[in-house]
């Protein structure tokens, strides 16, 4: 588990690093963020290259 806090809000999470599994696949939260970063750098890619 990893320990998020936020001292100045008394908060503090403990989050798994695994966001969820599929026939014993782990599939990790920073994956997912990956995905998504590559997804949304390719919609700015084809709205740039649509106005070149």
């Amino acid at each position: 588990m990893n320990k998020i806090s936020f001292p100045g809000l008394n908060l503090k999470f403990e989050i798994s690093p695994i966001a969820f599994s599929v026939n014993n696949i782990d599939i990790y939260w920073y994956a997912i963020f990956m995905v998504f970063a590559f997804i949304v750098a390719l919609i700015i890619f084809k709205i740039n290259n649509r106005q070149i």
